[in-house]
């Protein structure tokens, strides 16, 4: 911020000059407050640096993991060769497989029920014939007895149970209906029963009671209550999402192109970062020039870049299809990966993957720069934001001073002005006292 002079008025000849005194002592008063606003201003640029070193910092650390786990699970996809009938995902599978849904005879529905006939009134009109009921869900029942014995209160009532159900009232032309609906899909009994000590009548229809998923895997049959199958093949998950008499096939394979997005998205992960730290190094260098990160994280690159496996025929980067020009800069050439055996794409998968050999290791050391709470950078941070509280701390401290000095200054050259223009007013009466005499003794006036 700038120091504004105070604007000097006074009444003698030289307020002007005394203006310009004042407007100079405060110029040099201001150098060293201007200095420290320039060391604010750095630390922010900085701290605004380390925010997107940070940022790609944390990116190519992602883009580790995810070629790591890429790699860890073999580069397996799932496909289904029927995705409107049953779709899949790969849910931690290492091995490659093939699975057959041989047929669905029943995907699994909710039941919902309704009462047959409607009533004039739901508000008023009586339901049940005694104000006793039971709601069976399955092989649960749930006994209650109605105060209120409308459609609002057994909505309101069966609603407060818990039985998994959601009751509702339907309002039409031909009356209002109440309506029962589980809460999950799968076959259960859904009735309620007016007067079970008595005549015990359902009040609901029996068209839907629900049912479950039925299909089978190589031959075998599987019945659940729920669509989302996760639990009957390890490392795969699929959701049946209709019924058919046509075989469907599920298969877990290695895909090259998910290997080589992955590469890809490190190479320009890599990249992104390399680029932020050679913005900071050399002649042209930027404000985090010879700070102690940029060195640690440029260390970190040369590690990744040179990583060589210890055994197995993929050993480096370049045999994946990865190189690097002068400037560090990574490029990916899918044709080198497309190119690879099956037993060199299975050395590739065990150089990238996760484990304590793998590429994918140099994550974690990635991680101890960008965490966004116990990070290196965030430390960085946090130490320029304590040098900046102190540097406003001083600028505010000079800035007070250089204030009162002002002041100070203004009222001396105030007093200095008051006198000067004292001194002209007397002279300015000298002066006419002698004009006057001149005319008296000599007759005339003299300049």
């Amino acid at each position: 911020m700038s120091f504004t002079p105070l604007a000097f008025t006074g009444v003698s000849q030289f307020s002007n000059d005394f203006q310009s005194i004042m407007e100079r002592a405060v110029k040099i008063a201001q150098l060293p407050i201007t200095a420290l606003q320039n060391r604010t201003g750095d630390a922010l640029q900085k701290k605004a640096l380390l925010s997107s070193v940070s940022a790609g910092v944390s990116g190519l650390a992602a883009s580790l993991e995810a070629l790591g786990a890429t790699a860890d699970n073999q580069g397996l996809t799932a496909t289904s060769s029927r995705p409107t009938v049953v779709s899949v995902v790969n849910a931690g599978a290492t091995s490659a497989a093939s699975y057959t849904i041989n047929s669905v005879t029943s995907i699994a529905v909710a039941a919902a029920e309704r009462s047959p006939a409607g009533y004039a009134d739901s508000g008023a009109t009586q339901v049940g014939s005694t104000g006793d009921f039971r709601l069976v869900v399955g092989s649960e029942q749930f006994d209650f007895t109605l105060t209120n014995n409308t459609l609002v209160g057994l909505r309101d009532k069966i609603n407060t149970l818990g039985a998994g159900v959601t009751a509702s009232i339907l309002t039409t032309a031909g009356g209002n209906f109440i309506s029962v609906s589980a809460n999950a899909p799968g076959a259960k009994a859904l009735q309620l029963r007016d007067a079970p000590g008595g005549a015990n009548t359902n009040l609901l229809t029996t068209d839907n009671q629900g049912s479950d998923l039925v299909f089978h895997l190589n031959g075998i049959e599987v019945r659940q209550s729920h669509n989302l199958v996760n639990s009957v093949v390890p490392g795969l998950s699929f959701t049946v999402l209709s019924e058919t008499n046509t075989a469907t096939q599920l298969t877990l394979a290695s895909a090259r192109a998910e290997l080589a997005s992955a590469l890809s998205n490190f190479a320009d992960s890599f990249n992104t970062v390399r680029g932020q730290l050679n913005s900071q190094i050399g002649s042209a260098a930027g404000l985090l020039s010879g700070n102690s990160l940029v060195t640690q994280l440029s260390g970190q690159l040369r590690q990744m870049a040179s990583h060589r496996a210890s055994s197995g025929s993929i050993r480096g980067l370049t045999e994946v299809g990865i190189t690097f020009d002068s400037k560090g800069t990574m490029t990916f050439d899918s044709k080198v990966l497309d190119g690879l055996t099956s037993d060199q794409l299975s050395h590739a998968f065990t150089f990238l993957n996760n484990s304590a050999t793998g590429l994918g290791k140099f994550a974690g050391g990635l991680r101890q720069f960008s965490d966004p709470i116990s990070g290196l950078i965030k430390l960085e941070q946090q130490g320029l934001d304590r040098v900046d509280a102190a540097l406003q701390k001083q600028i505010s401290a000079l800035t007070d001073r250089l204030t009162v000095m002002q002041r100070g200054m203004a009222l001396k050259l105030q007093q200095a002005d008051s006198l000067l223009a004292s001194l002209e007013s007397q002279q300015n009466v000298v002066k006419a006292s002698l004009q006057g005499l001149n005319v008296v003794l000599y007759g005339k006036q003299q300049g």
